[in-house]
């Protein structure tokens, strides 16, 4: 098979980028730190619309409904901003939870008889 200029010009490109990024991964490193340091709200911006299609505003109108709380142990987050919680399924957004909330729904995949299990246990064992 012949190569196009097209494409021979593109493999010459990413042969050209790869030996680049090999020979600079400390410069790159440190600039992508750089950026990532200057861009955070950008950065979490971009985050949610992609992740959970919700922006910024819709965030903020979500946190300040719950009044910036846990919308399940109720606890404000001391270490950093509430998790969007969702439904894996659906993708639908749900509420904001803390990491140990958000956390514990992920671990027992959302299955709602599992969590009355160990509410049962802990009943019966404290």
């Amino acid at each position: 098979m012949v190569k196009t200029k097209q494409e021979k010009k593109r493999e010459y490109k990413n042969k050209w980028n790869k030996t680049y990024r090999n020979k600079n991964k400390e410069i790159i490193r440190e600039k992508k730190k750089t950026y990532r340091d200057k861009n955070k709200e950008v950065i979490k911006e971009h985050y949610l619309k992609i992740m959970y299609g919700v922006t910024k505003e819709e965030y903020n109108k979500m946190y300040k409904k719950q009044g910036g709380v846990c919308a399940i142990c109720r606890t404000k987050s001391k270490v950093k901003a509430l998790s969007v919680d969702h439904n894996h399924k659906t993708g639908e957004v749900r509420k904001l939870l803390c990491n140990k909330c958000n956390f514990v729904i992920g671990l027992v995949n959302e299955d709602k008889s599992i969590l009355l299990k160990c509410i049962k246990y802990l009943e019966d064992n404290i």
